[in-house]
C-alpha cells in the first residue's frame, strides 16, 4: 500500500500552511539555481571576452595573410585597430577609468600634432599630380592659428573635432586622379604601428602616445579620406557603366536613388580600403621587425 503520511494528523489550516512553506522553499531553490546558472554564464562570457582580447593582442598578420584574406569583416578589423591604440596599462592611476581618460587625452593630443603633416601630404600630392590646391585648412581646435601664422597660405577654421583639417583641390569634379591624394597621408600608418608596438614593449609612454595618435588618424579617415576614395571609385565606375549603356549624364546624375546607392557604396568600399591598408601596414611592420630582430646569442659551455 502507498504510504500517505503527508498531511497525516494535520488540520486543514496546518496543511495549508505546510503547502505554502513547501512552495516557498521550492521557489527559493529555483531562485538560487537560477542565480548559480547566471553566475556560471557570466564567468563563461568573461572568459570568452578575455579569450577574444588575447587573440587580438597576439594576432600578428603576415603579408600573405592579408593578401589571402583581403576582405575580413569590418568589425574584426575595427576591434584590431582600437586594440592597437590602447596603452592605458602603461599610465599611472589607481582606477582603470582614470587610466582610460588619460590615455584618450594623450591620443587626442597626438592626433592634433599629426594634423599638419597629414594635410600637407594631401597638399603635396595635389602639387605632384598637377591638380594644385585651392584651399588648405587646419582645425582651429588643433592649433590652426599657429599653422596660419607660420604660413599664411594655411587657413584656420573651427571644424568638427574628429576632423584635423582638409585640403580642397584646385580642379573640381570627382576624378580618379584624386584617389592618390586621399590615400597618401597613410604612409605614416606603419610608423604609428611601430611606435605603438615599441611603446608597449619598452613601456615608453611618449612612444605609445605618438603611435596611438597616428593609428587614430588612420581610423578617423573612415569619415574623410577613405570615404572620399571609395566614393570616387564607385562614382567613376557607375559613370563608366552608364555611359557604356548609352545613358546621358542627365539620366543618371539626377537619379536620387542612384546617388544614395553610390554614397553607400562609397562608404562600403572606403571601409574596406581602410581595413585593408591598415592590415597591410601592420603586416609590413611585423615583417620588418621579424627580419631585423636581434638574434639570440646562446653561450656555449665547454
Amino acid at each position: 500500500m502507498q504510504d500517505n503520511t503527508y498531511g497525516k494528523n494535520l488540520t486543514p489550516e496546518e496543511q495549508k500552511e505546510l503547502d505554502e512553506r513547501i512552495q516557498q522553499e521550492l521557489r527559493s531553490l529555483r531562485t538560487r539555481h537560477a542565480a548559480e546558472l547566471l553566475h556560471v554564464y557570466e564567468r563563461h562570457a568573461q572568459k570568452k571576452q578575455q579569450c577574444i582580447e588575447d587573440t587580438v593582442a597576439a594576432y600578428k598578420p603576415t603579408v600573405r595573410d592579408v593578401l589571402k584574406s583581403p576582405l575580413i569583416p569590418f568589425r574584426a578589423s575595427l576591434k584590431e585597430i582600437i586594440h592597437d591604440t590602447l596603452y592605458s596599462e602603461l599610465l599611472p592611476g589607481k582606477t582603470p577609468l582614470r587610466k582610460a581618460i588619460l590615455a584618450d587625452a594623450g591620443t587626442v593630443v597626438a592626433f592634433a600634432l599629426f594634423t599638419a603633416p597629414h594635410e600637407l601630404l594631401h597638399a603635396g600630392m595635389n602639387v605632384l599630380t598637377g591638380v594644385g590646391n585651392k584651399e588648405i585648412v587646419m582645425n582651429k581646435l588643433y592649433g590652426g592659428d599657429i599653422y596660419h601664422w607660420v604660413s599664411p597660405n594655411i587657413e584656420s577654421k573651427v571644424l568638427f573635432p574628429l576632423l584635423g583639417g582638409y585640403v580642397v583641390p584646385a580642379s573640381e569634379g570627382v576624378n580618379l586622379i584624386n584617389v592618390p591624394t586621399f590615400l597618401i597621408p597613410y604612409i605614416l600608418t606603419p610608423f604609428g604601428i611601430y611606435l605603438a608596438q615599441e611603446g608597449k614593449k619598452r613601456k615608453n609612454i611618449p612612444c605609445a602616445i605618438a603611435g596611438s595618435g597616428l593609428i587614430a588618424c588612420h581610423l578617423g579617415g573612415i569619415i574623410g579620406d577613405f570615404l572620399g576614395a571609395g566614393y570616387t571609385l564607385v562614382h567613376n565606375t557607375t559613370t563608366f557603366i552608364a555611359q557604356t549603356a548609352g545613358l546621358t549624364p542627365q539620366q543618371y546624375e539626377n537619379n536620387g536613388l542612384l546617388n544614395i546607392g553610390i554614397a553607400l557604396g562609397g562608404l562600403y568600399v572606403g571601409s574596406r580600403i581602410m581595413s585593408f591598408t591598415y592590415r597591410l601596414s601592420k603586416a609590413g611592420v611585423n615583417y620588418v621587425r621579424e627580419k631585423f630582430k636581434p638574434k639570440q646569442q646562446t653561450a656555449s659551455h665547454s
